[in-house]
């Protein structure tokens, strides 16, 4: 399965979140940690779900496109 990981940055740490697994974080001092971090922690979450019995979640993925707002003009 794979996973969207979104990595945003705080101070000088780099999170990275799987919105599809509720907890699912892990930090580092680099992107790159964060991201080698991070599929530990998917690992951990998936082996959880399953020694609890619980289904997997359901992933759907929907694209959105942001739309462009006219440009307004001072007169």
């Amino acid at each position: 399965m794979n996973y969207d990981v979104y990595i945003t940055r705080k101070d000088r740490l780099y999170i990275a979140a799987v919105p599809a697994l509720p907890g699912c974080t892990a930090l580092g001092r680099s992107e790159a940690e964060a991201l080698g971090n991070i599929r530990d922690v998917i690992e951990s979450c998936l082996r959880l779900i399953q020694m609890q019995q619980k289904p997997f979640p359901n992933i759907k993925v929907v694209k959105i496109h942001h739309a462009r707002y006219p440009t307004v003009r001072s007169a």
